[in-house]
Order: structure tokens, then C-alpha cells, then sequence
């Protein structure tokens, strides 16, 4: 039950409404384990890890557009690992992801968004 990685790989990344699997997931938190527990290619676009103030500052944060280039499905924590990193990440990228994406599942423990179709494309 839930969202774990395997409940992500066989019913959460599935497209649904037409759309493909998910090629790719990217957790809002600290380190990104969701991909190879899930048996997806990691994302060569989102960070593999969040270390605020080491890794990634506001200032050296990489655009959205750029971060979440290759990012089908986002996992958003409920209980972070790492409340900093998930803060940072949704203060800096909350807005693309509100734009970009829609939820899709979601438990006690994650939230699981799935990046819009577009028309056309």
C-alpha cells in the first residue's frame, strides 16, 4: 500500500489519460532514491542531492525549466528526510511545479505529481 517506489513504478508512473509512464522521478527532498528503487533511469536534469547553502543556494539555484527538464513524476514529501532541502526546493520551485504539473496520488506519506499533458505535444 502507499506510495512506495515499487506502488510509483507499477501504479503511480503509469500515464493514465493517454499519457505514457513516467521515464523519470525526482523526489523534494535531500538525496534522490526513489529512481533506482523504482528501477527508473535516474533524471540527468534534477539534482541528486539538495544540500542547502553547500550544494545549491538561492543564488546558484539552476532554473526551473532546467532542473525539471527531464522530470515526469515529482514526489513530494509529507515527512521529509531533510525539511530544509523539501523548503527550499518548493519556496524556489513551488510555482513551476503548480504550473507544470497536477497531482496524481498521494498518501500519509507523499504527494505524487505527475507533469502535465500539453496539447500538441
Amino acid at each position: 500500500h502507499g506510495l512506495c517506489p515499487y506502488a510509483v513504478q507499477r501504479r503511480g508512473a503509469s500515464g493514465g489519460g493517454g499519457q505514457p509512464p513516467c521515464a523519470t522521478v525526482a523526489a523534494l527532498d535531500f538525496a534522490q532514491a526513489f529512481a533506482p528503487l523504482a528501477s527508473l533511469p535516474p533524471s540527468r536534469s534534477f539534482f541528486w542531492s539538495v544540500h542547502v547553502g553547500r550544494t545549491v543556494s538561492r543564488a546558484t539555484a539552476p532554473p526551473a525549466q532546467t532542473v525539471f527538464a527531464d522530470v515526469d513524476c515529482v514526489m513530494r514529501p509529507r515527512h521529509p528526510y531533510d525539511m530544509k532541502s523539501t523548503n527550499f526546493l518548493l519556496d524556489v520551485y513551488g510555482e513551476h511545479l503548480e504550473q507544470e504539473y497536477r497531482v496524481r496520488a498521494e498518501d500519509d506519506d507523499w504527494v505524487l505529481l505527475r507533469k502535465r499533458q500539453r496539447m500538441g505535444g
